[in-house]
Order: structure tokens, then sequence, then C-alpha cells
């Protein structure tokens, strides 16, 4: 079994990946889960014009966006991790690439 930890600035796609491969996160390494890592990479330009096309409440304020992006570290193998990926988005489909711990 392997518990899924999604990385990366808002509207870089975590939440619509999430959805497509419905798994779910609960006490990971407490269950003995291997902890899996998904890191969305996402330029904050791209992030800015999928967010413009929310609406309501799943829109994320402009400088959320902008303090996230400022803030994000690359996740590495010392916090726990497993095992961990890269998540982009090409033509509107998720393309999983292997870690090579760059962004």
């Amino acid at each position: 079994m392997e518990g899924v930890i999604f990385i990366g600035l808002q509207a870089s796609g975590k939440s619509s990946f999430y959805k497509m491969i419905k798994k779910y996160i609960e006490k990971l390494k407490e269950a003995k889960f291997d902890v899996v890592g998904y890191y969305f990479k996402s330029g904050v330009k791209d992030s800015i014009k999928r967010n413009e096309l929310r609406n309501g409440n799943e829109k994320i304020p402009l400088l959320g966006i902008l303090n996230t992006y400022n803030k994000l570290q690359l996740p590495s193998f010392e916090e726990g991790f497993d095992k961990l990926y890269y998540v982009r988005l090409d033509n509107n489909a998720f393309v999983v690439e292997e870690w090579n711990n760059e962004i």
C-alpha cells in the first residue's frame, strides 16, 4: 500500500489529478504505507491562468498564489518520502515523470 501527498501551487492540477486516480491519504507512516509525493510542476503564470478559469470559492486570490510560490520548496527524501514524482499538464493530460530533484 502507498499513501500519496500532492505538492504544488494552487491551480496546478492537484485536485483534478486526485479525483482522477481516487487515492486517499490517512496516517500514512503509522499504517506502514509507503509515502509517495507528487510534485506538480507548474509555473506561477500557468497556475494564475488556470485560476482565472475558476469560479466562486474555488478561485484563489492572486496574492495567495504568489505567496505560496515564494515559500514553496521541493520535497526531499529526507522528509520521509519513499518515492517522489513530478506531475505536469501536457495538452490537458497528466504526465508523471521520475524525480530528479530539480524544478
